[in-house]
């Protein structure tokens, strides 16, 4: 009877231990050494294109064929900002993090009410 009831329960905590083995992997997936800095490299390369847009946007302000428009530059400047930044992306990443831990509480709550469901329907068959 108690192999039954174990058997019963295996299946949403199972499910629920390898989503949670799933998130962690692809959460520490790029810091492995298969990428290595691949996240640095990928800022440098966002810098520099982001450098190259504001001297051609500049160069063509100096030439007149385009108006002064200060935000334009401003706004390459903003990107380049968030791009090497990583307290940006940190902050950007607190509500997924917030969503995640309340539907990780909520799943384990269920799972626990499914098998104390489980055990009673067990115990009277």
């Amino acid at each position: 009877m108690q192999l039954s009831a174990v058997l019963l329960t295996i299946g949403l905590p199972a499910i629920d231990e390898s989503l949670d083995k799933l998130l962690v992997a692809m959460e520490t997936f790029p810091n492995v050494a298969v990428l290595g800095d691949a996240v640095g490299l990928a800022r440098i390369i966002g810098l520099l294109l982001a450098l190259c847009v504001g001297s051609y946007e500049c160069w063509m302000m100096m030439l007149g064929r385009r108006g002064m428009d200060v935000m334009k530059l401003l706004r390459i400047v903003g990107i380049s900002i968030c791009i090497s930044s990583s307290w940006i992306c940190d902050a950007l990443q607190v509500p997924g993090k917030g969503l995640e831990s309340a539907s990780k509480a909520m799943a384990q709550a269920k799972n626990k009410e499914v098998a104390a469901f489980e055990l009673k329907v067990a115990q009277k068959q």
